[in-house]
């Protein structure tokens, strides 16, 4: 056998297969990255309908967004509630939460998120996961009674229509409320994630009157959960905000208008 030859065919045939993975990724990288004149085009199309946007708050790649599993824990109410050990009311909307055993109780200095993330892990001995739990700050109610305010995200991404409120006094919890989900699983969409142009240009047709566009994120979408519903899923989504305050729902996938949230 001619080790030499064989050599060289097998170098051949390394290049061919690296020349082979280059030519992909750079065709995956071109068709995943939106070019500045698409960027233009999309702002001129808004423009004609009188809708303003900043070309810096459009992303020229799309984001990586998966569908959630999601359980819900108030669907087993008995679990929940001997859980938290303590008075809860519970309602398609959430919970409330009112602490009843004072061996729960804990201290610590306020106002600050470090108290916000205490207040919470003192939840989460309670029975909440808090694993992505994620604290958007505190707020000084008066009389020595503070707000500490969560939304749940998933990889950065904010999972819409959720969230926990902790009232605390003195080191003790006071009272909890809100919407939240455990994460059970996630697998990725079989059709492509939408781009922020696409989503423009259809929230164009959508809205009727002038406006500025001041945000569009990317997050997942949830409605609120009906207590019998063990598990849900989480659409990914853009959630496009205008200077009036409103905030429109779209589905990263499908492009359609999930919801609108009049201000």
């Amino acid at each position: 056998m001619n080790f030499s030859r064989a050599k060289s065919y097998l170098i051949v045939i390394f290049v061919i297969v690296n020349l082979f993975l280059i030519y992909h990724l750079v065709s995956m990288t071109k068709s995943d990255t939106i070019s500045a004149q698409t960027v233009e085009n999309t702002i001129s199309i808004l423009s004609k309908k009188e809708i303003k946007v900043n070309k810096e708050l459009i992303k020229t790649t799309p984001d990586s967004l998966f569908y959630l599993n999601l359980e819900n824990p108030l669907a087993d109410k008995e679990a929940f509630i001997n859980s938290l050990r303590g008075k809860v009311n519970i309602t398609k909307e959430g919970f409330e939460f009112v602490p009843e055993n004072k061996k729960f109780e804990f201290k610590y200095l306020l106002p600050s998120y470090d108290a916000a993330r205490q207040a919470l892990s003192h939840l989460k001995d309670c029975g909440f996961s808090g694993k992505y739990l994620e604290c958007i700050g505190t707020l000084d109610m008066g009389k020595g009674v503070y707000k500490a305010s969560f939304i749940q995200s998933f990889e950065g991404y904010d999972i819409y229509n959720t969230s926990i409120d902790i009232f605390y006094k003195e080191g003790e919890v006071l009272s909890a409320s809100g919407i939240y989900y455990n994460i059970d699983s996630f697998s990725a969409p079989e059709e492509s994630i939408r781009t922020q142009p696409e989503i423009l240009i259809r929230f164009s047709g959508d809205i009727k009157e002038k406006c500025i566009v001041k945000s569009i994120e990317s997050g997942y979408f949830t409605q609120p959960y009906e207590n019998e519903y063990s598990m849900i899923s989480a659409l990914p989504c853009y959630k496009i905000t205008t200077d009036n305050g409103n905030k429109y729902y779209y589905d990263a996938v499908l492009s359609t208008l999930l919801k609108i949230d009049e201000f």
